[in-house]
């Protein structure tokens, strides 16, 4: 005998509802699992109306095409996990393309062993993926090209890459591209091969630094303390204001990591792998124990910062503190700019109030000096930045200089 569709419904509002979802959320739920009853014909449940109510999405074109799509599969499988196990699985499911794989057993074997030792080498996540998507990318143009094995890759092959790469991915820069695919040559073990790198001349792109003006952050720091953003946008913008944390380290950030007594934030970068503790100022230490105490849904994971809606998991990438970041800018009248702006804005200031550049490049987490050096040269005066000319009484006649980008 065939589980109706209504009593699978019934229980799924009640766990969605345990779980913490908004009821704005699990009315929407409701009214799909009634539009899945009234498209069975006798209100049970099995695979092939779950299938056959997916395939009858409908498809006019408009925005919202995808979120009709997305919302039916999801109660679809939910019904399924009902079905099958007697519950529901309410974790987060990513919806991402598929990502094009070699075809080759000997290039997949060589990415996956790749793959596996950068992990080894404890690279954060972020840098693996971008390692070993530049891998892919060569082996699928080695794949096209008639070579099913990278030692047969020939320095040809990485200058015609290059060229192929840098088109297809407009807006990134060949000196980016290179330094993040030269890894993989030497995995290889192929010095021929790095050298043809170093052959097509990457460039390294130079660009004027944007940070905020010193009133710019004192109207955001302003915007956070007096409650004019949501506790948690507030915590996330101090602490890249204050802190330049990167993106990557405050989602990583953990409860434990924070420690009141001593005013002081401690954590292991994720690009570099390094310890670092950093001060809490009061303004911080504010927005965190409000964010903690007020703002904080309760759960058991162990970040400072999970998802408000249900399920409170912890945030998924840099895109969510962009947004939070984004809105905190936005509230104190700063037009454009995210993290990364707070971030260019923190390692200037500590610059301006005369950090000496190791310990300013050590919290930053900088690899190389020149990523540091840059703060030096970002204009102050009438352009409002911390440059070491204005500090020491310099004029700024002629065009201003364009600095590499550090950050």
């Amino acid at each position: 005998m065939g589980t109706s569709i209504s009593s699978i419904a019934e229980r799924a509002v009640e766990a969605l509802r345990a779980a913490g979802y908004m009821e704005s959320t699990v009315g929407q739920y409701r009214k799909i699992f009634r539009y899945l009853a009234d498209s069975s014909g006798d209100g049970m449940w099995s695979d092939g109306v779950g299938e056959a109510f997916v395939a009858a999405t409908k498809s006019d074109g408009t925005p919202f095409e995808h979120n009709y799509q997305v919302s039916r599969e999801r109660v679809v499988s939910l019904c399924a996990d009902f079905a099958e196990t007697g519950r529901f699985d309410l974790s987060m499911r990513a919806n991402r393309p598929t990502v094009p794989e070699p075809s080759h057993d000997g290039l997949c074997a060589t990415l996956a062993d790749y793959m596996r030792a950068n992990e080894a080498r404890g690279l954060a996540a972020g840098t693996r993926d971008y390692y070993e998507r530049l891998a892919r990318e060569y082996l699928l143009h080695l794949e096209r090209a008639g070579v099913d094995d990278a030692s047969r890759a020939t320095p040809a092959s990485v200058a015609s890459f290059m060229a192929d790469i840098a088109a297809r991915w407009t807006g990134t820069s060949t000196y980016h591209l290179a330094s993040n695919f030269r890894p993989f040559l030497r995995y290889l073990g192929r010095d021929d091969l790095v050298e043809a790198l170093a052959l097509t001349r990457p460039r390294r792109e130079h660009r004027i630094v944007e940070t905020l003006t010193d009133g710019q952050a004192d109207d955001v720091a302003s915007a956070c303390v007096d409650g004019s953003v949501a506790p948690m946008d507030a915590a996330i913008t101090l602490l890249a204001l204050t802190t330049g944390m990167r993106a990557c380290d405050i989602i990583a950030l953990r409860v434990s990591d924070l420690d009141f007594r001593t005013s002081s934030v401690s954590f292991v970068q994720r690009k570099t792998g390094n310890p670092v503790t950093v001060p809490m100022c009061a303004a911080l230490a504010e927005a965190l124990g409000r964010y903690l105490l007020d703002g904080r849904p309760d759960t058991d994971a162990p970040n400072v910062f999970v998802r408000q809606k249900a399920p409170h998991v912890p945030l998924a990438d840099h895109s969510a503190v962009y947004s939070a970041t984004r809105r905190a800018l936005s509230s104190a009248g700063v037009d454009s700019g995210g993290s990364l702006l707070l971030r260019h804005s923190a390692a200037s200031r500590m610059v301006s109030a005369g950090v000496r550049l190791p310990v300013v490049s050590a919290v930053l987490g900088h690899s190389e000096p020149d990523s540091t050096n840059t703060y030096i040269e970002t204009d102050q005066g009438a352009c409002g930045r911390a440059c070491c000319r204005c500090r020491r009484g310099r004029s700024h006649e002629g065009p201003p200089v364009r600095q590499r980008a550090g950050v």
